[in-house]
């Protein structure tokens, strides 16, 4: 617990400094498993700490699923996130979005087993989904979808014409209440399109 807290403090500090990833490439002389518990609890400290533990999350997940056993821990951590974004949980899940389209981006496998998790919320089925009912959180997971397209676009939920990243922006650019996601929605459709002109 120690560590823990003085890891995170230490974090807090790094993170806002210009120079965050030079004080930051120190972190990846300890193990992953100890690092991504003090950035999660960094998340919700708003910008620009937000996206820039959120980034070192995907670093340090990644490093996290090419260590013997970690696999298993990398994805225990997702259910976590997963969790977060649960209403159930009492949480708003501040920067949650933003760490999961980051450590997606960071790593391929992952983005292949929760890449429609990801894209679920922000797909609006009108009856029981994962879609993200509160439209500031939303906005971050329209980013967080978009940094999936781009890093992946050959994943078969972004390729594929009329699949669920189709759907989902589609949907909203057209339909989403807050006029902010729908321009959200409307730019990573756009890096859809684009992704899957160059993949034909």
């Amino acid at each position: 617990m120690a560590r823990f807290r003085q890891t995170k403090l230490q974090l807090r500090e790094w993170l806002h400094q210009d120079d965050w990833r030079q004080r930051c490439a120190a972190l990846d002389a300890l193990p992953p498993e100890t690092v991504i518990n003090p950035l999660l609890a960094c998340l919700p400290l708003g910008e620009p700490v937000t996206s820039r533990a959120a980034e070192l999350l995907g670093r340090h997940v990644s490093r996290l699923m090419n260590t013997p056993g970690g696999e298993e821990t990398a994805k225990t951590f997702m259910r976590r996130l997963m969790w977060h974004m649960n209403e159930e949980s009492g949480n708003i899940g501040w920067g949650i979005p933003e760490a999961f389209g980051a450590i997606l981006a960071a790593h391929r496998g992952l983005a292949e087993t929760y890449g429609r998790v990801l894209i679920s919320y922000v797909l609006d089925t009108g009856h029981n989904d994962n879609f993200c009912d509160h439209a500031p959180l939303r906005r971050s997971c329209y980013r967080a979808v978009r940094k999936l397209i781009e890093a992946w676009p050959d994943l078969p939920e972004v390729a594929s014409l009329g699949g669920l990243a189709y759907r989902a922006l589609r949907l909203g650019m057209d339909n989403d209440p807050d006029a902010t996601c729908r321009q959200l929605a409307a730019e990573a459709f756009d890096a859809l399109k684009q992704a899957q002109s160059h993949s034909a």
